[in-house]
């Protein structure tokens, strides 16, 4: 029997923005916060509702850019490079990863 599961995106992606409301952090305190507040949010129901269009996807991934962006000491550099210095992957690798395991 198949279920069908509704998950508005919208209130996902609303909630990761409202969960991020600390203060500017050092990177070690700002990545273990977002990893246990807010990718949690992002990533829930990911495999029943895994999102494929692209503006939803754009949509999940800009709230780790602005997340990022409350480290001062990588504040001034471009996404992905936010991303390497603080040992963060994009939510959409996270998402093929989580895929590939489950299968």
């Amino acid at each position: 029997m198949h279920y069908f599961v509704c998950i508005d995106a919208s209130k996902i992606i609303f909630k990761g923005h409202a969960v991020i409301t600390f203060i500017h952090l050092t990177e070690d305190a700002f990545v273990t916060l977002y990893k246990s507040l807010v990718r949690c949010h992002l990533e829930y129901a990911n495999s029943v509702w895994n999102p494929y269009r692209q503006g939803l996807i754009t949509d999940l991934e800009k709230v780790q850019m602005r997340a990022t962006k409350l480290v001062i000491t990588v504040k001034h550099l471009p996404y992905k490079e936010r991303l390497v210095r603080l040992k963060l992957p994009t939510l959409k690798y996270r998402r093929i990863r989580g895929d590939k395991i489950d299968h």
